[in-house]
């Protein structure tokens, strides 16, 4: 809805242009500046038409080092309300990545437990949005258990700027790394209200 918004008002004005339309794909995560890369006949195209340039083959290589890879330098949460919210736009940020991915929210493991995101029903990510350590502890036992049942797990952890927890953060990432061989993924942003 938000993108026919953008194309709808900046199509009533007359002024939208192909470098407007690239910047709202960076912006909102469903590409980056590379995507659009000066040159590349194929990319213009594509957004000139409306649609996502042609991903390219590192790109739709469903595997997680990639995935986790392109998490770190590309994915920028919008301001969320809870931690449902941050897995929906990282979901729709896989998906639009990683577009032969099959993504799934809140799938259940044997032990009866949830795994926030879990993409090609292998690689898991357990999200947290901590506003205090206790929750970091916690997540440290869910890890645990994933690890029983997958061998890819990696915590995606938002880091809410409006509190003071960025050194415990880094701190229990550092742990879950240790301990269990589970690697962080440690975003910035802040919570509405």
């Amino acid at each position: 809805d938000d993108y026919n918004v953008f194309i709808f008002l900046f199509d009533m004005t007359q002024t939208f242009s192909v470098e407007q339309q690239h910047n709202w794909f960076i912006r909102h995560g469903f590409a980056s500046a590379s995507d659009f890369k000066t040159g590349e006949t194929s990319s213009v195209n594509a957004s000139q038409q409306g649609t996502m340039p042609a991903s390219t083959p590192k790109e739709t290589k469903s595997d997680f080092e990639s995935m986790i890879n392109a998490i770190e330098s590309d994915f920028e949460p919008e301001k969320i309300t809870d931690e449902e919210h941050l897995q929906a736009q990282l979901s729709i940020f896989l998906k639009a990545k990683f577009p032969n991915a099959i993504v799934e929210r809140e799938i259940k493991t044997e032990r009866g437990d949830r795994i926030d995101v879990l993409v090609d029903g292998k690689f898991a990510f357990e999200l947290k949005v901590p506003d205090e350590r206790v929750k970091l502890r916690n997540l440290m036992a869910q890890l645990e258990e994933y690890k029983e049942q997958y061998s890819d797990v990696c915590a995606v952890i938002l880091d809410n700027q409006n509190l003071n927890l960025s050194d415990t953060i880094r701190e229990y990432a550092e742990r879950y790394q240790s301990k269990l061989g589970v690697r962080s993924i440690i975003l910035t942003g802040k919570k509405r209200g």
